[in-house]
């Protein structure tokens, strides 16, 4: 029987973790179905290659509708900060959790906190504004929820209504898609509920940028635009 060629492994290492959202403390869940394989990983190629050679990284995704829908939740409850402050206290928590579980990532920030949101808000502009400049972003003049009460435009998980899909039994439908998977136009969603103020709320007229993908299908990255 022949012998089998040794496994091989790269020289250095990036690991990730999911990214929850800033809007909650991490539950067991949390730990075991994200951080605890990644952890196994990171801890396994640091034997392997040395631990100068890996960096294993996580932290709070800062962004989201149900971050502000879980801000509305808390500041109707007393809860007097920001919404920053409302990120970062969930953010700390967090962090304070991962090390009571001795999770050994290198670094666990936060996409809009510190030096990681500074990062993160420079990246993200360098791609957006490369995008623009290549032509492939157009302004698109479209229909969307918007709270009355709360002046602002809704995105798809903070309007909540029944499936217009007959025969369906979901118990939650969002502005374009139920929980079971069936998908809609906005404007098909059965008595829609801004989940910000509880109240029914408008379709507006609103543009928005789009990125056009069709022309980019088998490209393996952007960069090389």
């Amino acid at each position: 029987m022949a012998l089998q060629d040794r496994p091989s492994f790269p020289e250095r290492a990036v690991v990730t973790a999911g990214m929850p959202y800033g809007n909650k403390e991490l539950h067991f869940g949390h730990i075991g179905g994200v951080f605890i394989h990644a952890d196994i990983f990171a801890r396994f190629l640091r034997d392997r290659i040395g631990k100068e050679n890996v960096i294993f990284v996580s932290g709070t995704d800062c962004y989201g509708s149900t971050i502000e829908a879980g801000y509305e939740q808390a500041a109707a409850n007393g809860f007097a900060g920001t919404l920053t402050d409302y990120v970062a206290k969930n953010h700390e928590i967090q962090k304070e959790t991962i090390q009571r579980y001795q999770i050994s990532a290198d670094l666990f920030g936060a996409s809009a906190l510190g030096e990681a949101g500074e990062i993160h808000a420079a990246l993200s502009a360098t791609i957006f504004q490369r995008l623009y400049d290549k032509g492939v972003l157009t302004l698109e003049e479209t229909m969307q929820f918007y709270d009355e009460e709360k002046g602002m435009f809704l995105n798809g998980r903070q309007v909540t209504g029944r499936c217009p899909i007959q025969g369906c039994k979901s118990e939650i439908a969002y502005a374009d898609e139920c929980s079971l998977g069936h998908q809609y136009n906005p404007a098909e969603l059965i008595c829609p509920i801004s989940v910000l103020s509880g109240k029914t709320p408008s379709y507006r007229t609103v543009k928005n940028w789009y990125f056009d993908l069709p022309p980019f299908a088998g490209v393996h990255s952007l960069w090389s635009m």
